[in-house]
């Protein structure tokens, strides 16, 4: 019987090898499924002169995501779209603007990370800072589909970061929590009004 389970062993462990095939929930295997990237940096004068930053929030995945919203959006600002339970939604079109739910986040402690340290979930507080929503609308974001959104530069002085939650098309559980985090390292590039 010993001798059995050795010549099975090395067998079950070649069936078991991840394939070297690129993830297939990406559209590009060089990123995560979701992510926000830096835009750009304006200067705004509306009473008060400050810096807004705007952001561009991704999917990357095969699947349709949705966030949270300060608006419903109708009209030339979504399609429709049937999601994989055969369900139809109106979808944000990629590339529109947005005013999403997010928190600001702030290191706590002494002494910011240096680069390419890894920093504990714990070590970060939420604000009273960002765009809560009590009272918001879900918005689809389809598969390969992005939003470009703004936020006041003080949301990423340094040592903050924004939190935004995200849930895939097919999550039924409520239990479940996707965040896209985005902390912009290098100080918020100034912009003259």
């Amino acid at each position: 019987m010993r001798d059995l389970f050795l010549l099975m062993a090395p067998l079950g462990m070649l069936l078991f090898i991840p394939s070297s095939t690129a993830n297939e929930m990406l559209l590009d295997a060089e990123q995560p499924s979701v992510y926000i990237v830096y835009e750009r940096s304006e200067a705004v004068s509306n009473g008060n002169v400050g810096v807004t930053v705007w952001l561009q929030l991704h999917n990357n995945s095969k699947w349709t995501i949705s966030i949270r919203t300060e608006s419903l959006y109708i009209g030339e600002k979504v399609r429709p779209l049937t999601l994989m339970d055969g369900n139809g939604i109106l979808a944000l079109r990629s590339g529109i603007i947005v005013s999403p739910c997010y928190a600001v986040e702030e290191l706590s402690g002494e002494s910011l990370p240096t680069t390419g340290q890894i920093i504990n979930e714990e070590t970060y507080q939420r604000l009273r800072a960002g765009s809560a929503c009590t009272v918001g609308s879900t918005s689809w974001i389809p598969s390969g589909g992005s939003v470009r959104f703004q936020i006041p530069s003080e949301h990423l002085s340094s040592g903050r970061r924004v939190s935004m939650d995200f849930e895939y098309e097919w999550e039924k559980a409520r239990n479940l929590e996707h965040r896209v985090l985005f902390m912009f390292s290098k100080g918020i590039r100034s912009a003259k009004p």
